[in-house]
């Protein structure tokens, strides 16, 4: 039995021997590019990047990468997208992707986001004066979002969205127009955060019209979440004030929060008629939430300025530290000394062993076994997270919609390839700001990214 176990051991040693032995440390210091060290890297690899300032995107869709930013006596790398006018700090759809220690900021869509990665990790970053959103998971599983500081997005400072088995632990978020969001996704855990001085602090939501259209299993445990009563952010004027906000997603689970001075509510739970009219009617969607839990927050001054706001289509004459507004099933509430509600007096009083102490994380135990994508789940991914923020299909954004660049381009993606690499302006007198080059992208995917536009975009 020994030396079967000691040849067991040797064998293993040898195979991790040859494993660390092709993974390897690139060096990358200021004025040279990050993009070049990931092009050279292979799975595995550490790219460590030195203090100094980055202008560009980085891409990354290989798989088991790390990109370290190393701090020297405080001083960080920094990705900053002012100066080229660039929409995206770090795009990844490599799983097993892990990202530390750089501070990403002035971007016009996302800091950090990763597309359809699954066992990733954003730990210790700086990400502030975003446009849309600071980090940004959507499409992936079993992921890790610890100790970052984000602030001045105006969407949301964290927004996981269509996502599965995601931890949000520890971040500081502020001065951003929406908090921490979780959207149409299941097996969110967001605990011990730090949620003070957003228009909204942490909106756990369903929307409709996306591809997942059911969301539920999230925990809202143990944070603080203060102050979320900005007015900088014109998008969110009408729902400011909001501490924490449950619309249409099930068994959401409350507990043991800080919730204090959020003028409109601490606590909001609603259904989804207080979109209609923003968004289409979506038949496969429930549009009530069930089996909220409420349990053991401590609520102080909240709800103290909410005549004539709107909490799902109706008007509040007072608020609260919990405002319902919602129907659905199987609702609790624990403690009902020491806060004051609207709309819960029917709500049962929950039992302790219906809380989630038993739940110490929704990551998963053992890595997800990630298929590579292919080149068409590549161009998807890349045109949501590159394209979308900018051009939508038959409407203008930023940019023009996706149907006047299919008309120019059509059954030429050569030439649109060619064009997202190096753009310029086709019709000088329309007000469209230059959109910059995605020359980050290589050959190959900016080409397959054109036959995705033309062929698939609107095709539905």
């Amino acid at each position: 039995m020994q030396l079967t176990r000691l040849l067991a051991f040797i064998i293993w040693s040898s195979c991790y021997a040859s494993l660390t032995a092709v993974a390897a440390e690139i060096i990358v210091t200021s004025g040279e590019r990050i993009q070049d060290a990931v092009n050279r890297a292979v799975s595995g690899d550490t790219i460590k990047v030195m203090p100094g300032l980055y202008e560009e995107t980085v891409y990354i869709d290989k798989d088991n990468v790390t990109l370290l930013g190393v701090i020297v006596d405080g001083a960080r790398p920094v990705l900053d997208g002012s100066k080229s006018d660039l929409h995206d700090g770090i795009i990844a759809s490599g799983h097993g992707f892990i990202v530390e220690g750089f501070h990403v900021r002035n971007y016009r869509s996302n800091g950090i986001t990763t597309q359809g990665a699954n066992n990733y990790r954003i730990h210790n970053n700086i990400v502030e004066n975003i446009y849309l959103y600071g980090i940004f998971p959507q499409f992936g599983q079993n992921g890790l979002l610890s100790q970052n500081i984000i602030s001045n997005t105006s969407d949301a400072g964290i927004y996981v969205g269509m996502s599965e088995n995601v931890d949000i632990i520890a971040n500081e978020v502020f001065d951003n127009a929406l908090g921490i969001e979780a959207e149409n996704s299941h097996k969110i855990l967001i605990e011990a955060n730090y949620v003070h001085d957003n228009a909204v602090g942490i909106p756990v939501v369903i929307f409709p019209g996306l591809q997942t259209k059911t969301a539920a299993d999230v925990i809202v445990r143990n944070n603080t979440v203060i102050n979320n009563n900005s007015m900088l952010f014109e998008r969110s004027k009408g729902r400011t004030g909001r501490g924490i906000t449950v619309t249409a997603v099930d068994r959401v689970s409350i507990e043991g929060n800080i919730i204090r001075n959020n003028r409109t509510c601490g606590i909001c739970i609603s259904n989804l008629s207080g979109m209609s009219g923003l968004f289409p009617v979506d038949a496969a969607i429930d549009p009530e939430p069930d089996e909220t839990l409420i349990y053991g927050n401590i609520f102080t001054h909240n709800g103290y300025d909410a005549v004539g706001l709107e909490v799902a289509g109706a008007s509040l004459e007072s608020g609260a530290d919990i405002v319902n507004f919602a129907r659905g099933n199987d609702h609790c509430y624990a403690s009902r000394q020491g806060a004051t509600q609207l709309g819960i007096s029917r709500w049962a009083a929950c039992d302790a062993a219906l809380t989630s102490t038993a739940v110490r994380s929704y990551q998963l135990v053992e890595p997800v076994k990630s298929k590579s994508l292919s080149a068409i789940q590549k161009a998807q991914l890349t045109y949501h997270a590159v394209c979308s923020g900018c051009h939508a299909y038959d409407h203008t954004m930023i940019g023009p919609p996706m149907i006047v660049i299919k008309a120019i381009y059509n059954n030429n993606p050569e030439g649109l390839a060619k064009w997202i690499a190096n753009p310029t302006k086709k019709r000088p007198a329309e007000q469209f700001p230059a959109m910059p080059p995605q020359d980050y992208l290589s050959a190959e995917l900016r080409l397959d990214l054109a036959r995705y536009i033309l062929n698939e975009v609107g095709a539905n």
